[in-house]
C-alpha cells in the first residue's frame, strides 16, 4: 500500500495499537493517524471494519424470522373467499375466546395493564387506610398526565376509526367497478362488431343471460351469502358445477370468455380480447370481488362504527345487471 505524508518505515509498538483499538471502535482521527502511522492507522480501521461487520450480521440474523414465524409473516394478509366464509361463521366467536387469552395482543397488553390495576389497588388501600390513621399524609395524582395522555388516545381512536371507513368505502367503490366492468362489457358485445353494425339481442343471448346471472351470483351468493335467490343454481348448470358445489368467479369468467367467443362478428380487439376482459382488466377484474369480500367482512366486523351503519344501506349492490 502505498505510504501517506505522515507515514512511518516501521509499525507502531504492539501496545500502542492495542491501547487504540480498544478505545476506537471508529476510524481513529487525524491527531490518532498521525501518532501511529500508516500501520497502526490501517490496522485499527481494519479492526473496526471487522467489529461493525460482526455486529450487523449479528443484529440481521437475531431480527430475520425463522421457520414457521417466517411463513407466517410473508404470508398475505389479505383473506381468500373461504377463509372469508369461515371468518363469518358464528363459530369464529367461540374460536376467539381462547386469543382473548393467549393472544398476542392480550400478551403486549397484559404487563401495562397489570402494573396498573395494582397501582389502582394501592391507591383504594392507602385511602382506606388514611381514614383509619389520621397522621398518615394525604397523596393525589397529578393531572398532567391525564391531560397529556388523552388527546393521544383521542387520535388514536380517530384514527382507528377513519382506517375503517377507508375500508369500507374500498369495499363499496370494488363492488360498483365489477357492476360498471359488466355494463361496459354487455354495451361492447351489442354495438361492437367487425362490420359496423350492431348485433341484434339473439345473438348474445346466451352470453348476457350468463353474465347477468354471474353479477346476481357474486353480489347474493357469493359476497352476502343470500340463497333467497336462484342465481346460484342457474350459474352453476352453466359452468357445469355440481348441485351446492362450491364455485369461484374465476370459473365463471372462463364461461363467459367461451360464450364471447362463440359470438359472430368479433371485431379485431374483441378478437384480441374484449378491453374490459383483457389481460390487465382480467386481473382488475379478479382481485375486485376478492378486494370487495375482504372489505365487506371487515365492514360487517365494524359495524358498530356509527359512520357504517348510516352507509349500511348502500353497500347492497344491485341484484341484477337488467336495469342497467
Amino acid at each position: 500500500a502505498a505510504r501517506g505524508p505522515h507515514c512511518r518505515g516501521d509499525a507502531p509498538a504492539p501496545r500502542q495499537v492495542g491501547a487504540a483499538r480498544r478505545g476506537c471502535g471508529r476510524d481513529p482521527p487525524p491527531k490518532l493517524r498521525r501518532s501511529l502511522g500508516c500501520w497502526g492507522t490501517a490496522l485499527v480501521c481494519s479492526a473496526a471494519a471487522s467489529r461493525r461487520h460482526r455486529r450487523a450480521h449479528h443484529t440481521s440474523r437475531r431480527s430475520r424470522p425463522k421457520g414457521r414465524a417466517e411463513a407466517k409473516f410473508c404470508r398475505s394478509r389479505f383473506f381468500d373467499p373461504r377463509e372469508w366464509e369461515r371468518h363469518s361463521e358464528p363459530s369464529r366467536y367461540t374460536r376467539e375466546i381462547a386469543g382473548l387469552v393467549v393472544g398476542t395482543t392480550t400478551r403486549r397488553v397484559l404487563p401495562p395493564v397489570s402494573f396498573l390495576t395494582l397501582s389502582a389497588i394501592l391507591v383504594e388501600q392507602y385511602n382506606q387506610l388514611q381514614t383509619q390513621v389520621a397522621w398518615l399524609p394525604a397523596v393525589s395524582a397529578p393531572f398532567t398526565p391525564f391531560e397529556l395522555t388523552a388527546p393521544l388516545l383521542g387520535l388514536l381512536l380517530v384514527f382507528r376509526t377513519d382506517k375503517s371507513y377507508d375500508r369500507y368505502k374500498e369495499g363499496v367503490e370494488a363492488a360498483w367497478s365489477v357492476s360498471t366492468r359488466l355494463k361496459d362489457l354487455i354495451r361492447g358485445l351489442l354495438t361492437n362488431t367487425d362490420d359496423g353494425r350492431p348485433r341484434r339481442p339473439e345473438e348474445v343471448e346466451q352470453c348476457l343471460d350468463v353474465i347477468v346471472d354471474f353479477h346476481t351470483w357474486l353480489c347474493t351468493s357469493y359476497l352476502l351469502q343470500d340463497a333467497s335467490t336462484d342465481s346460484a343454481p342457474a350459474l352453476g348448470r352453466r359452468v357445469g358445477a355440481k348441485e351446492g358445489g362450491y364455485m369461484t368467479p374465476a370459473q365463471a369468467q372462463l364461461v363467459i370468455s367461451q360464450e364471447i367467443n362463440a359470438v359472430p362478428r368479433l371485431n379485431e380487439q374483441q378478437r384480441q380480447g374484449l378491453h374490459p376482459l383483457g389481460r390487465e382488466q382480467r386481473a382488475r377484474s379478479l382481485r375486485a370481488p376478492a378486494a370487495l369480500a375482504r372489505s365487506l367482512g371487515l365492514h360487517s366486523s365494524h359495524g358498530a362504527l356509527p359512520l357504517a351503519l348510516a352507509h349500511a344501506p348502500a353497500l347492497r349492490p344491485h341484484p341484477g345487471l337488467r336495469g342497467l
